[in-house]
């Protein structure tokens, strides 16, 4: 069953031994259960959260207004007394005040502090990546390569934030054709960053605003450092995140 999703934003937080870990806060009520199905489906898990500025950061994410939502603290299956992340980060930052319940397993975020709560209950919830790039050097169709990225990663790249085109640009250096393909494609009139979990993000650039046939899908060429409209059917390289 596919669940229309609302609210979704993103905080991206960058450190020097994890890289860019992206938090997405979903502002549809689930359970804990179903909110680590959907993340883990989706992206990579529920929120792990490293420090405080990590944390100040999730709340930013949900507009500075954060009620109640889920993130990856659970009580441990073997030893209730022993916290742990479902993605298996180290247990080194908490804000957790423990009520003393047992069925209490899983773990809410407010602004201030976190508690411990009952699982089925249905609220908000955080997930989050690892913002990695793979280039892949096989050639394929536009939309053959957006099909091997949300099959084998989670989508073709997109560069909606500078970090993005940054990575972007350091890693189309190990592509073996010259332009790449990206999430750019022309869609219902417009320019558009496609994505499998957001809405379509309209694209900030200078290409054409109203492109020929079949020249409707965005590449990026790393001899001239320019975003390009090429032919959909055309065989490229292309980039996944």
């Amino acid at each position: 069953m596919k669940i229309a999703l609302t609210g979704l934003s993103l905080f991206v937080f960058y450190g020097l031994t994890t890289g860019y870990r992206v938090h997405i806060y979903v502002s549809t009520p689930m359970t804990a259960n179903d909110a680590y199905a959907y993340c883990t489906t989706n992206y990579k898990d529920l929120s792990s959260i490293t420090s405080k500025e990590e944390y100040q950061g999730l709340v930013e994410a949900a507009g500075g207004q954060l009620s109640e939502a889920w993130i990856g603290l659970h009580r441990g299956t073997k030893n209730p007394n022993i916290w742990m992340w479902t993605d298996e980060q180290p247990y080194d930052f908490t804000k957790l005040y423990i009520y003393n319940n047992n069925d209490y397993n899983c773990v809410y975020a407010t602004k201030l502090e976190w508690f411990n709560g009952f699982c089925p209950d249905k609220r908000p919830f955080f997930c989050y990546y690892n913002y990695n790039l793979s280039p892949v050097t096989m050639n394929m169709t536009w939309q053959d390569a957006l099909m091997y990225c949300r099959n084998q990663f989670i989508d073709l790249v997109s560069a909606t934030e500078q970090y993005q085109l940054k990575l972007m640009q350091d890693t189309i250096k190990d592509s073996t054709t010259d332009s790449a393909w990206t999430g750019l494609r022309f869609l219902e009139g417009e320019w558009h960053w496609v994505s499998k979990t957001f809405r379509h993000i309209p694209y900030q650039g200078s290409l054409p605003s109203c492109p020929e046939e079949p020249y409707r899908c965005g590449a990026y060429t790393k001899t001239t450092a320019q975003w390009e409209m090429r032919d959909c059917d055309e065989m490229l390289n292309f980039i996944c995140y």
